[in-house]
């Protein structure tokens, strides 16, 4: 269930861990080249049994986990080079993806400029270090779960 990070998968699921009746599985998408990002996410998704999390380490593997349509996509957005807007724009722009609720996960000097610039249109915005809660309670907000 948990594709990219097959080291962190031998942790175990709390038990409060519960299924979503609204869904039968939540497809997620995080894109995101920090490692501690990605397990912190892996631990928050593995807290609802019915979601099923793919994890890109690139944008080029994340543009390949497009084509697989996910629910929601979780897009960090700390790269220098700014190509995590070119991902963006590239969802925003195509047909298929347009509707799917992205929320942006980044430092936090950095969501003011996304707010004001081309990053308006984000569905919601996570700030690290950011609480696992907090995290869950975007993805099923935006998702309408």
């Amino acid at each position: 269930m948990y594709q990219a990070i097959e080291r962190f998968t031998d942790i175990e699921a709390p038990s409060e861990a519960r299924q979503s009746p609204a869904r039968q599985c939540l497809k997620v998408l995080y894109v995101e080249d920090d490692i501690s990002s990605q397990y912190l996410v892996v631990q928050a998704c593995k807290r609802r049994k019915q979601w099923d999390l793919q994890i890109a380490s690139t944008l080029e593997q994340g543009l390949e986990q497009l084509t697989d349509v996910p629910d929601v996509i979780l897009l960090g957005m700390d790269r220098l080079d700014g190509s995590d807007y070119e991902l963006f724009d590239h969802i925003r722009e195509t047909e298929s993806l347009r509707g799917i609720p992205v929320i942006a996960v980044t430092a936090k000097d950095l969501r003011a400029k996304l707010e004001e610039g081309s990053g308006a249109g984000f569905s919601a915005f996570v700030t690290k270090p950011f609480n696992l809660n907090t995290l869950l309670v975007n993805i099923e907000t935006c998702t309408g779960l």
